[in-house]
């Protein structure tokens, strides 16, 4: 029995020693398991310190790649489309990741979109962003391209997009132009017409991009159908246009003719721009083109800090031979300056020549102002307004222009009283007319090559000392009293007072005439004693005219 006991405590211990050693390999074989996975976990985690060195490796690759980019030229035309894209060497790897293109486009990398960046480029609108132009496919049918802008890190700032095209129906399209701080979208539509969204935004410094306004071409623009006829045979696109200054109009001298001006942009940024643009005349039935002139860049149409702000096609009839009449284009100019104020419109005159228009007169001023104020009743302005009359005299086959050209200048100051300013304001208005002539050289109509003699202009700038000592004694010089000063001669000296003070025999009055020309006298008249002041009145006459 005792025998019996021993052996079963014997089994009892053998198989409890089994147990532990199998707990033993148990436990080993789930510790040696655990630290294989941790040891392969840890070797695909990176120390903190590692990841924002990684982190700042990705900064200068931004800005390594956007370096190498292709940079084009502004004022840029975006108008991408399929057509852009016929052999498979069009397409380039565009790093949709680095550019972050799946933020503006939620659906880039999920399955059936199919969407794949295939081109890119490099605006050059600030030292403060970058501006990267991507071309986007959208599955087969659908492309378009998107402006935007990044910080230095890579991150977007803002974006829009500049272009887009489809071939499943072919109704819709969008073509930009992108300039400094300025981009011009225009969402083009086609049903039985043709209409035109275009929307203008500014881009700010920060790379911010903002709408600015909005407008439909197809109801703004007059004769819309017309212009846009005479924009394909031009092959020339809306968006390339200085919409603001397109002009039309029936030939005043030929009723089934049009005449058309369209400008096109050469150069733009904030606030300057530069045009080259085309007069076109076309029959207004067939819209066919018939005659055309290109304003190229050199020859004027610019703003600046003088604000191009219209353009007009002149309907008077300029007759300038028996058999040939010409058509004229006025260019009006403003200042910003509230203390120098500024206003010039010039005139252009062309005629046909064989297919093509012929410029005959170059930008000649027909309106001058300008001037210079201190304040609200200090300062002086001088306006010009000149006036074309069609002589019988010839030259180069072409009869001479003679002008007409009528001359104000304004001067105000406040009231002396006592010696010292009593808050009126005094003004002083002097008229005179002044007269020149343009001939034609055989190419253009030039200012005629004499010596005009006493200017009418000057005179009225001169005191009565400066113009003595600039002209020389008068011919003719003469002293009366105000309220002697009767007759149609002296008129516009006797306006210039009131008419007590016309009754006043104290007041003195100097009148001095000179010899312009063998025909022409021009008479000036002062206060006497008052060597320092301009003349109260300029008149310039004819001799032997009799008043």
């Amino acid at each position: 029995m005792r025998n019996i006991y021993c052996l079963l405590w014997l089994i009892f211990l053998f198989s409890c020693n089994q147990k532990k050693k199998g707990k033993e390999i148990e436990e080993q074989n789930v510790i040696e398991i655990v630290t294989e996975d941790e040891k392969k976990s840890s070797d695909s985690i990176i120390p903190k310190e590692e990841a924002i060195v990684k982190d700042e490796d990705l900064k200068p690759a931004f800005k390594e790649i956007v370096t190498s980019i292709k940079t084009k030229t502004l004022p840029q035309i975006e108008n991408t489309s399929f057509d852009s894209f016929i052999e498979e060497e069009d397409y380039e790897d565009v790093n949709t990741v680095l550019f972050q293109l799946e933020n503006i486009y939620p659906n880039f990398n999920k399955d059936g979109y199919n969407y794949r960046g295939i081109a890119k480029y490099k605006l050059a609108l600030s030292d403060r962003f970058h501006s990267i132009v991507i071309t986007v496919k959208k599955g087969d049918n659908e492309m378009e391209s998107v402006l935007i802008n990044y910080t230095d890190e890579g991150e977007i700032i803002d974006h829009e997009v500049v272009s887009y095209d489809e071939i499943a129906e072919g109704m819709s399209q969008i073509r930009s132009r992108i300039s400094e701080n300025m981009l011009t979208v225009n969402h083009v539509f086609w049903s039985d017409l043709i209409s035109i969204e275009q929307i203008t935004h500014s881009i700010d410094q920060n790379g911010e991009i903002k709408k600015v306004k909005a407008k439909k071409l197809n109801q703004s623009i007059k004769d819309f159908s017309l212009v846009n006829s005479v924009l394909m045979d031009l092959k020339l696109d809306w968006v390339q246009t200085k919409t603001s200054l397109i002009r039309s109009q029936e030939n005043p001298l030929n009723r089934e003719e049009s005449i058309v001006v369209i400008p096109r942009i050469v150069d733009e940024g904030e606030h300057y721009f530069e045009l080259s643009s085309y007069i076109v005349l076309l029959n207004s039935k067939t819209g066919e083109i018939t005659h055309k002139y290109h304003e190229v860049k050199a020859e004027g149409w610019g703003s600046d800090a003088v604000i191009l702000d219209d353009a007009k096609i002149d309907i008077e009839a300029y007759s300038i031979s028996e058999t040939r009449n010409a058509l004229g284009i006025r260019l009006h100019y403003t200042g910003s300056s509230q203390v120098n104020p500024y206003e010039n419109e010039n005139l252009s005159l062309f005629i046909k020549s064989g297919s093509t228009l012929k410029k005959v007169l170059h930008n000649f001023d027909v309106v001058n102002f300008g001037g210079e104020w201190v304040n609200e009743c200090a300062g002086e302005t001088v306006r010009e307004e000149k006036t074309i009359i069609i002589n019988e005299e010839k030259s180069n086959d072409y009869f001479d222009l003679v002008i007409k050209n009528k001359i104000s200048i304004e001067t105000s100051s406040f009231k002396i009283k006592n010696g010292e300013e009593n808050g009126d304001c005094d003004t002083i208005v002097t008229n005179s007319v002044e007269t020149s002539k343009l001939k034609f050289n055989g190419t253009l109509y030039k200012q005629e090559d004499t010596d005009v003699g006493v200017s009418v202009l000057q005179l009225m700038l001169l005191t009565k000392d400066q113009a003595i000592k600039h002209y020389g004694n008068p011919k003719l010089r003469e002293r009366f009293k105000l309220n002697d000063a009767h007759g149609e001669f002296r008129n516009g000296v006797s306006s210039k007072f009131s008419q007590e003070e016309r009754q006043n025999e104290s007041i003195l009055i100097d009148e001095l005439t000179w010899e312009k020309d063998p025909n022409t006298w021009v008479t000036t008249w002062y206060l006497t004693n008052k060597g320092d002041e301009r003349p109260l009145e300029v008149l310039e006459w004819e001799k032997g005219t009799e008043f």
